[in-house]
């Protein structure tokens, strides 16, 4: 029998902002390419927000405001934004969080909506071994809103869904763990906070509000699954 309760963090918005710098780059090339049109709004990033191909999104996002992208486009965003996050920290909350979770005894995993080697390029030297598992898109056969990263990640940590709560940022997120039988808090960003979120999931302003001890109790109280 593995460890009785999980906590699994998304990656992108959760444990690194990533989504900031990249919302600014890609809204400063939108409004070099259409300096008629109004700023790209977080509304409109939405649909990029915890999406497993943003490539795809973007290139929505561009045929709608009539910019045409070219390759340099997507190299010299790329690279404002990669400059941008390089030396970034944890997201607030984070060390201690996972530091509060191993006291209390939960299994720590990680389940991206991005790459392996995205992960393993943009995860903070801090938190280097902070997980037992990590699983990214590439390990998983569909990425979120399915369930199967979250789904891999409880399996790699033995502890069953039931008993397994989920800290996302985004409705994309949110839909994966609900869809994975897990409890789900959400933490916004200024990217996504208004945004619609799941019926059941809990939404709190900070990752210090989550009540890991509560939470812990809460999941204690689901039976294990036979086998």
């Amino acid at each position: 029998m593995g460890t009785a309760v999980a906590l699994i963090f998304d990656f992108d918005g959760v444990v690194k902002d990533t989504e900031g710098p990249w919302f600014i780059a890609w809204r400063n090339l939108f409004a070099q390419l259409a300096p008629d049109k109004p700023a790209l709004t977080t509304g409109e990033w939405s649909a990029v927000v915890g999406n497993d191909d943003d490539r795809a999104a973007i290139s929505v996002l561009a045929e709608r405001r009539g910019c045409s992208l070219r390759a340099r486009h997507w190299e010299t965003t790329t690279a404002t934004a990669l400059a941008a996050m390089a030396h970034a920290g944890p997201m607030p909350g984070v060390p201690d969080a996972i530091a509060g979770a191993r006291r209390l005894g939960y299994a720590i995993g990680l389940a991206s909506n991005a790459r392996r080697s995205w992960v393993d390029a943009q995860l903070p030297s801090t938190l280097s071994g902070a997980f037992d598992a990590i699983v990214a898109r590439d390990d998983v056969a569909r990425g979120k809103p399915h369930p199967d990263l979250l789904l891999a990640c409880a399996s790699a940590l033995d502890v069953p869904p039931v008993r397994t709560v989920v800290v996302e940022d985004s409705p994309i997120g949110a839909r994966a763990a609900v869809a994975a039988g897990m409890r789900c808090t959400i933490v916004p960003t200024s990217l996504t906070m208004g945004m619609v979120f799941p019926e059941g999931c809990t939404v709190v302003p900070t990752l210090e509000a989550l009540d890991l001890l509560a939470e812990r109790d809460q999941l204690m109280r689901v039976a294990r699954p036979a086998g």
